[in-house]
């Protein structure tokens, strides 16, 4: 097949990665792929690190009067590249542009798959009903949530799927080296060490974890928290005065900066802490520590509940309850071998149901049903 995947984002998101990490995956398996982005993004420029072909324009993002002229011309442009260059299909990720993109595609005789990968309810008037009901060959969505919220909005769609996002079981895996992180900071053996891994900001739900830290330490707990950076960041002021008004958080909770290599990072965790209060459409980092066989303990929301499986591969708690999640955690901190399990049973689920290849497996099916005529639907 001859494939355009659009991630036409500014910013290199979880979105961008689902569809980097796709792209790369249908170029192994020996198809044609062009990944088209915003000009000048971050996705550009991992695409191009990647070793894909990049086709990079800004039209469908512009707003307002700017808009009137680039977007029709971006519509043109993509036009004449379907059709002169003979794509079976294109993958859309995002919403700005689509009515322009399926006019383009359609003109050129091209697929259109659409793929919701953003938690925001999508909007339900007769147009944009019509553009998931008839514009799309397809439309896919990232977790189950996200199918339900669409199939109330929307309506039912003739091909609708759900596809899980993945990771590559061969390099988060929990053989190989181990970072020293309880020896960087003074962590007893004995003590159940949690991590939380992500951006610094109030979605994360930093604060909600660090209320629930001290609810555990109070009642005896024995553990200690990392907080990891995903990027370099300067610490919040809501971390740091929490951490500044309580003895007992600064000496169990600990801060560690970015890093490069992250799988030895992850195996030297106990378990790892998502306590996200929205978005999590994807959540790959959550699928990095079950590869590296460490279980989660997380919040409720988008695709979370889609990867835990309770009580076996780690427990899911309400959104924004502190108290809640400290009872998990004192209960997790007097039973290390339920502990273990969880990590064995998160690394088992990752190979049976989250790996890349398994992703691209649900998109080859799909874009086969569509591009043979085949109903089909899931």
């Amino acid at each position: 097949m001859k494939l355009m995947l659009m991630a036409h984002v500014r910013f290199l998101n979880a979105e961008v990665q689902y569809a980097l990490d796709l792209a790369v995956e249908f170029e192994k398996r020996g198809h044609e792929v062009v990944f088209f982005a915003e000009k000048g993004s971050l996705g550009a420029v991992e695409a191009v690190k990647r070793g894909l072909a990049v086709h990079e324009e800004s039209g469908f993002n512009d707003k307002g009067a700017k808009a009137l002229f680039s977007a029709p011309a971006a519509m043109s442009h993509l036009s004449k590249k379907l059709s002169r260059e003979k794509f079976d299909a294109v993958l859309v990720f995002r919403s700005e542009g689509f009515p322009l993109i399926c006019w383009a595609a359609k003109r050129a005789g091209v697929k259109v798959v659409r793929i919701r990968g953003d938690m925001r309810p999508v909007r339900s008037d007769p147009i944009n009903r019509m553009l998931y009901a008839r514009g799309a060959d397809a439309v896919v969505t990232t977790n189950l949530t996200m199918q339900a919220s669409l199939r109330e909005r929307i309506g039912e769609i003739e091909r609708q799927k759900v596809i899980h996002g993945g990771v590559d079981p061969d390099l988060f895996t929990p053989d190989g080296p181990v970072y020293p992180v309880r020896e960087e900071f003074g962590i007893g053996k004995d003590s159940l060490l949690i991590g939380i891994l992500g951006r610094l900001c109030p979605v994360k739900g930093h604060g909600d974890l660090l209320d629930a830290m001290g609810i555990a330490l109070e009642e005896g707990a024995n553990v200690d928290l990392v907080i990891l950076r995903k990027l370099s960041e300067e610490l919040p002021d809501e971390i740091s005065s929490r951490l500044e008004g309580s003895e007992k958080l600064r000496s169990r909770v600990h801060m560690m900066g970015h890093v490069d290599e992250l799988p030895p990072v992850l195996r030297a965790f106990d378990l790892g802490i998502i306590t996200s209060v929205g978005s999590e459409a994807n959540c790959r980092v959550g699928l990095e520590w079950m590869g590296c066989e460490v279980g989660l303990l997380a919040t409720r929301v988008g695709v979370l509940p889609d990867i835990v499986t309770e009580g076996e591969t780690g427990y899911t708690v309400a959104v924004a309850n502190p108290s809640e999640l400290a009872e998990k955690i004192v209960y997790l901190a007097s039973d290390p071998g339920e502990v273990r399990r969880f990590g064995q049973n998160a690394r088992r689920d990752v190979l049976k149901r989250f790996t890349l290849s398994g992703q691209c497996d649900g998109y080859t099916e799909l874009l086969d049903d569509i591009l043979s005529g085949r109903t089909s639907s899931g």
